[in-house]
């Protein structure tokens, strides 16, 4: 999708994802009389919290090839750079293209997201048990080693407390790990080609890490193949519309972009074949 004038961004890599479950004890008695109680509950909240607050490291390895294909000046470009200016800027980018500041946000550090809670048996008595599911999103390089190392550090105390193990069985939730193809290639010179044929000849493709995880990673994992993600869309819905709809209320795809994208891959299979 179109990051700015006559850019069309391909996502040559993607984040790893691990999902876990962080359990937590407590003690059941009647929930009149919670003073000095130990309620799984409130663990987990707190340890929600912490992992809400926590900051990972920064690095701006992974932007720095977006950044350098941006529409943007080299000063902007030389601000981006700077990891220790990239929280402040990011946070000024939300103001006006929150989209944007996502993608920088997400593309510069490990992820932890809370996204699942349960606990409790009943209202009246305090909680002898609790849960939280969290979805963490890491760079290419940070291992599994990596994101235990970091969820102690932000739960802190508490991590004596949390008991941390994988997701109950079910498909797709094996940890995966980051990883990338080259940059420049023969299949990248004719996605190109394709752009410029279908959208203009001063249009630009992009190289960006994908947020997000694709099945591209089992194929440079298991046979070492350069895959990329890699469509065309309309202009029905820009960016940030593309962003929220994700996982989000009435996931779709225009026609139109579903037509660009089946008119490239054509183009790009002519393209070897002739």
């Amino acid at each position: 999708h179109p990051i700015g004038e006559n850019r069309f961004v391909f996502a040559y890599g993607e984040k790893g994802a691990t999902w876990l479950r962080l359990n937590f004890k407590g003690e059941e008695q009647h929930g009149s009389m919670p003073f000095k109680s130990e309620n799984a509950v409130v663990k987990m909240a707190e340890a929600v919290r912490r992992l809400k607050m926590y900051q990972p490291p920064l690095t701006t390895e992974f932007l720095d090839v977006l950044v350098e294909n941006m529409p943007i000046g080299s000063t902007q470009k030389w601000l981006l750079r700077r990891e220790s200016l990239l929280p402040r800027l990011i946070e000024m980018a939300s103001k006006d293209n929150l989209a944007q500041a996502k993608i920088l946000h997400a593309l510069s550090r490990m992820t932890i997201s809370p996204n699942l809670c349960q606990g409790g048996t009943k209202v009246n008595v305090v909680a002898g048990g609790a849960y939280v599911d969290i979805d963490i999103r890491t760079l290419p390089g940070q291992n599994a080693q990596y994101v235990h190392d970091h969820l102690k550090k932000a739960l802190g105390p508490l991590a004596e407390e949390t008991n941390i193990e994988p997701l109950p069985k079910q498909a797709g939730s094996e940890p995966s790990y980051g990883n990338a193809s080259e940059v420049e290639s023969p299949l990248v010179k004719q996605m190109e080609h394709s752009v410029k044929q279908l959208k203009g000849t001063t249009c630009q493709l992009v190289p960006m890490l994908m947020p997000g995880v694709t099945d591209c990673r089992f194929f440079r994992n298991e046979f070492g193949t350069q895959a990329y993600g890699f469509s065309l869309f309309d202009d029905t819905l820009d960016m940030g519309d593309l962003l929220g709809l994700i996982h989000g209320t009435n996931e779709r795809v225009p026609l139109g972009s579903v037509g660009l994208t089946a008119q490239s891959y054509m183009l790009i299979a002519k393209g070897f074949l002739t």
